[in-house]
């Protein structure tokens, strides 16, 4: 894991929530031949630091997918992510 202060890599934001939540999860994009009920992580550089302090606000999405029969199940995978993660602070 990323030390306090260091930014999140993908791979580490994976490799926690697919510690917590059971999914397929990949990091950036859906590797090639990868079924539909599978997630992936992707870090961006979120706002800008405000001009009171130059702390890193980075920010990640998840982009989840399930088969045509699966959804209610990639469903309930997004908002488990969402609880997991919502107001979540510095560390994971």
């Amino acid at each position: 894991m990323a030390n306090y202060g260091e930014p999140i890599k993908a791979i580490e934001m994976r490799d926690y929530i697919d510690g917590k939540i059971d999914y397929a999860f990949y990091v950036n994009e859906f590797p090639a031949g990868v079924g539909d009920d599978a997630a992936y992580i992707r870090m961006s550089p979120g706002l800008p630091a405000s001009e009171w302090t130059s702390k890193k606000r980075p920010s990640f999405q998840v982009v989840v997918r399930g088969g045509e029969r699966n959804m209610p199940q990639a469903e309930e995978v997004a908002y488990n992510i969402y609880e997991l993660m919502h107001n979540r602070r510095n560390k994971l």
